[in-house]
């Protein structure tokens, strides 16, 4: 908690490693989060000021939370799809995913989310966003499947017929 209530970016980032875990080391166990954690996780989320390497984290971190916890955050999630980094985009797009089928999100949630993975160019930010997407899809009901399908296939007709990384011209292997 001292962490993630730091007026120091870095520590914030440093507690919201502890939710997120990191390459060499876990998550906190559910057990351990608290609902204080995720109240000062929102904080950081709605923070127009916030740095992006702690919001991205803050948006990973609310990943975790429950439904209604992340609906709160949707027009601030929304936001971030704008950001100038595909890394927090990826994040926004990953997290909104979790409620894109829900009744109250999913006809302003979807089409957002579905552009933006489409328009992702970085081979882990496509395959991780898409793979949310279609893994919540996958038991979503039968009015968000209608409702998703036209604009998954406006989706993929857009595509381009070879996706290059825009910052190495690597072909992306698994993103497409």
């Amino acid at each position: 908690l001292p962490l993630l209530k730091s007026s120091d970016p870095r520590l914030r980032h440093a507690g919201l490693l502890t939710l997120t875990g990191m390459f060499k080391g876990r998550a906190f166990s559910e057990d351990k989060v608290t609902s204080e954690m995720y109240d000062l996780v929102g904080k950081m989320v709605d923070d127009p000021k916030e740095s992006w390497w702690v919001a991205m984290h803050a948006i990973e971190a609310l990943n975790r939370t429950n439904l209604e916890r992340i609906g709160k955050h949707r027009d601030r999630l929304l936001q971030f799809l704008d950001y100038d980094s595909v890394w927090v985009q990826a994040a926004a797009v990953i997290t909104l995913a979790k409620i894109s089928t829900e009744p109250d999100h999913y006809k302003i949630v979807l089409p957002a989310i579905l552009k933006k993975a489409a328009s992702f160019r970085v081979d882990s930010a496509s395959s991780r966003s898409t793979g949310a997407i279609g893994k919540i899809m996958k038991s979503a009901k039968p009015e968000v499947k209608a409702f998703a399908k036209p604009l998954l296939k406006q989706t993929y007709a857009g595509m381009p017929g070879v996706l290059k990384d825009p910052y190495t011209g690597a072909v992306m292997g698994r993103g497409a």
